[in-house]
């Protein structure tokens, strides 16, 4: 029975057992395929993939219709989540019933998910079902919109993956009287935006301390160590000194580059200042100033070049801002500019 072999899983604690395990279960004519789709609703996520794997094995008809069955079973949020994973990580093609209806389970039980259920759910939503998504909130009024931004608006996953983004733009296309901001605030969001140049750069420069200055820092750690006392080897304290360091800075990077992403040019526009945009101000004044800025991510930022990180106090002030809005820098009290014209940076379109 199902729960026999749950417990007898459970208390495997190698998976190449418990995988020969399930290869023999699906060979026994008392068992096979009935017991392996009943096995589905039970277990634990790494087994649930092995038992699916062993489904597959013996008929991927019968894979894809329990597959079906579990997408649309309110009663385990888990389990909708995870087959929705499976059917594109297995390439069951046709193991999704009607999208819409999809959509709509998906982000009802979408709450009632585990974080990291809710992470592998919003990844497929976002990378395999972007159209079928834009087009089922589209088909939502204000009201039903606005109810399920606020049922995901504590989920960490849906904001750090960029659904609630996605819900939110659509909201505020329909609402009357709104601002162009309102289109336009993916900075908003958890990520970072830069360019996808500067972004490939870092990214070499965090490779080459790992594979290179690093190891390096460590041989000459021994290497100090060699020549005698420790407790009054400068050279030592000095190479210690500078493999911590690095060893900082690359923590540093990498947790930088997991929230970098390059500028969305399809948010980015002449309308409004934002990340990836050059500025013309004028300043508000008989001798009428003009200045330029250009609001970039904080690897490409160089305030020599004019060209201003947009998290910095100066770029802040900025973003958000429409051609005709007036503006006043922290830096030059008394002084007021007003926005002329907002251009798209060409590192945007370049995708560069």
């Amino acid at each position: 029975t199902p729960s026999r072999v749950v417990r007898a899983l459970d208390e495997m604690s190698s998976g190449r057992s418990a995988r020969k395990y399930l290869e023999i279960l699906s060979g026994r004519e008392d068992a096979g395929l009935p017991l392996l789709e009943g096995l589905l609703r039970h277990l634990s996520r790494s087994t649930w993939f092995m038992a699916l794997e062993s489904l597959i094995a013996l008929s991927e008809e019968g894979a894809r219709t329990a597959l079906r069955s579990m997408l649309v079973d309110e009663r385990r949020p888990h389990l909708v989540s995870r087959s929705l994973e499976a059917c594109y990580r297995y390439g069951l093609a046709g193991c999704l019933p009607d999208k819409g209806a999809l959509l709509e389970t998906v982000l009802r039980l979408f709450p009632a998910m585990k974080s990291d259920d809710q992470r592998r759910a919003a990844t497929a939503l976002i990378d395999r079902l972007a159209t079928e998504l834009a087009d089922h909130l589209r088909q939502l009024d204000v009201r039903q919109l606005s109810r399920l931004s606020e049922s995901l608006d504590s989920s960490g996953p849906a904001k750090e993956t960029g659904l609630m983004l996605v819900i939110l733009r659509e909201l505020s296309s329909r609402r009357e009287g709104t601002s162009i901001t309102s289109f336009a605030s993916f900075w908003e969001s958890e990520f970072i935006f830069d360019s996808g140049q500067a972004i490939a750069q870092r990214q070499m420069a965090l490779e080459h301390l790992l594979s290179k200055e690093i190891p390096a820092a460590a041989e000459a750690i021994a290497e100090a160590a060699s020549h005698g006392d420790l407790s009054e080897n400068a050279e030592y304290t000095a190479a210690l000194e500078r493999r911590d360091l690095l060893l900082a800075r690359g923590k540093e990077w990498k947790q930088e580059l997991g929230r970098m992403r390059p500028y969305p040019e399809g948010d980015i526009s002449p309308k409004v200042a934002s990340p990836g945009t050059r500025i013309s101000l004028r300043e508000d004044s008989a001798d009428g100033k003009t200045v330029l800025y250009e609001l970039v991510g904080p690897l490409s930022s160089d305030p020599t070049k004019a060209r201003i990180n947009y998290m910095a106090p100066l770029g802040a002030v900025l973003l958000g801002k429409a051609p005709g809005d007036f503006v006043a820098f922290p830096s030059a009290p008394g002084r007021e500019y007003i926005i002329e014209t907002i251009e798209v940076l060409p590192e945007v379109r370049s995708g560069r």
